[in-house]
């Protein structure tokens, strides 16, 4: 599946967060990064890259957003 440049740029604030810091962006530290106003945004952009293959995600655990090898 293809991503949109919104999407692209999610995932590649994503990664360079997790490359910086050596863990994920809460969702409200992503909507603040992609300049969103909601949480519930960032939520919708990260299930969207779930779906995709871009990310997975463990419910059980906070910051639990992964990259998979789709988004390298």
């Amino acid at each position: 599946m293809t991503l949109t440049n919104r999407q692209r740029e999610a995932l590649a604030i994503i990664r360079d967060f997790i490359t910086e810091h050596g863990y994920p962006p809460t969702l409200q530290e992503l909507a603040g990064l992609m300049g969103m106003r909601a949480k519930s945004a960032a939520h919708r952009m990260v299930e969207t890259l779930v779906e995709k293959g871009y990310l997975e995600k463990d419910p059980r655990r906070a910051r639990a957003i992964r990259l998979t090898h789709r988004s390298a």
